[in-house]
């Protein structure tokens, strides 16, 4: 009987335009942030040593550059441990939060057309947080259904890999911290009122395992906000 369970990746550090929402930005890895992919992929290996798992040889990651940057460079440190060949395959159900039509602007720019946009309201404080606050842009999403979105694809992926395997097997995803958290919500691994004090670090991993009636934490850290300290439960 299979045993399979997920990791989940957030991407390394990368080139962020100051006061830009991450969302769908196109831009990739700076150096350091494919050492941490590395780092990371070295990290999973030794804990999945531990815990006698295979580590599948499927990586499935967002199409955004940076996390199939990170997933690349994992999959290499993944092929010079481990001995065998991995793959990459990408998938736009793992990206971030979309903002739609305004993707790629400033927060203040976006607010800019809210408030000239007679149709528009004025966001809440804090909207880019807001797990239900969908900006009415065409294509834009909220972060809870970023959160149904991703969830629904790791279930599907796991459910995949449970019918074409036997024994403990983990497949890692690589993808971004606040759709990797309101999936964790959505499935059960967090609870809500803990979201606006967790984050993740770049590159940091928690691993994952579906339950009935929730997912649990196998492993791994989130990372706590106001002290950047990782949070292993």
């Amino acid at each position: 009987m299979s045993d399979v369970s997920a990791i989940l990746v957030r991407h390394g550090a990368y080139e962020q335009p100051d006061g830009v929402p991450s969302a769908w930005l196109p831009h990739g890895l700076v150096a350091s942030g494919f050492e941490e992919a590395r780092a990371a992929a070295r990290a999973i290996v030794a804990h999945c040593a531990e815990l006698e798992i295979e580590v599948d040889a499927r990586i499935d990651c967002s199409t955004l550059l940076r996390a199939y940057q990170t997933a690349t460079a994992m999959k290499g440190e993944f092929e010079r441990l481990l001995g065998r060949d991995f793959r990459v395959v990408e998938w736009h159900d793992l990206a971030e939060r979309g903002v739609g039509a305004v993707a790629n602007l400033t927060t203040t720019e976006i607010e800019a057309l809210l408030e000239m946009d007679p149709r528009y309201e004025a966001p809440p404080a804090g909207w880019k947080a807001s797990g239900d606050y969908r900006l009415p842009f065409q294509g834009a999403e909220s972060l809870r259904e970023a959160g149904f979105r991703v969830a629904r694809f790791l279930r599907a992926s796991l459910g995949e890999l449970a019918r074409h395997s036997s024994g403990r097997v983990v497949r890692v995803f690589v993808g971004h911290g606040a759709a990797f958290r309101w999936a964790s919500v959505v499935t059960g691994v967090l609870d809500e009122a803990r979201l606006p004090i967790l984050s993740m670090h770049h590159c940091g991993w928690v691993h994952v395992a579906p339950d009935h009636p929730a997912w649990n934490m196998r492993g791994g850290a989130w990372k706590h906000r106001p002290t950047g300290e990782p949070v292993t439960d």
